[in-house]
């Protein structure tokens, strides 16, 4: 209860701390209250397993190893990192949030940016949105079961082995 506690007085402090420091617009105000930024962090994230998929794969390439050693292991550490880092700087020096801001300022009217700042500042909208990280995280957990479960099935292994090598028939045999 104590730590809930601790994270909703953080997580306020941030909001208001970023709402004052960056809401120079209502667009801004609004991309601050329904943390776009920590969005496009949560999404430069999750690119880390796909960074390391590819480094894996150059080090297999390099080495010819199929089971990488404590050396190949420590290299693609380092590339998966280098990988990572740079695209948080070119990321940066892009400007995504701007480039976020453009968006919302797309979809969004003026009128309908009003409207969504005044429910964020209602007590409900706070509500809801202290509430948002624990609500995706419980849904990313429940998909993950499901999609876990869904891969014990075994129906579900012979339609993914059938559909398999009916497509890899398309591909002569190596010689």
């Amino acid at each position: 209860m104590y730590k809930q506690l601790l994270h909703i007085a953080l997580w306020t402090v941030a909001v208001t701390s970023s709402t004052h420091l960056y809401a120079n617009t209502p667009t801004q105000e609004l991309m601050s209250l329904t943390d776009a930024n920590r969005n496009l962090n949560n999404t430069v994230n999750s690119m880390l397993p796909i960074y390391k998929q590819r480094a894996t794969q150059m080090v297999q390439q390099r080495t010819g190893h199929t089971t990488l050693n404590a050396k190949d292991i420590q290299v693609v550490d380092q590339l998966t990192q280098s990988m990572f880092n740079t695209s948080q700087d070119y990321l940066k020096r892009m400007n995504m949030l701007q480039s976020i801001e453009g968006v919302y300022a797309t979809y969004y009217t003026d009128q309908e940016i009003q409207a969504y700042l005044k429910f964020l500042k209602s007590p409900e909208g706070r509500s809801i949105t202290s509430k948002n990280a624990q609500l995706n995280a419980a849904v990313e957990q429940q998909i993950a079961v499901s999609i876990a479960n869904l891969a014990k099935s075994v129906s579900f292994q012979q339609k993914i082995a059938q559909d398999t090598q009916s497509i890899l028939n398309q591909l002569p045999l190596q010689k």
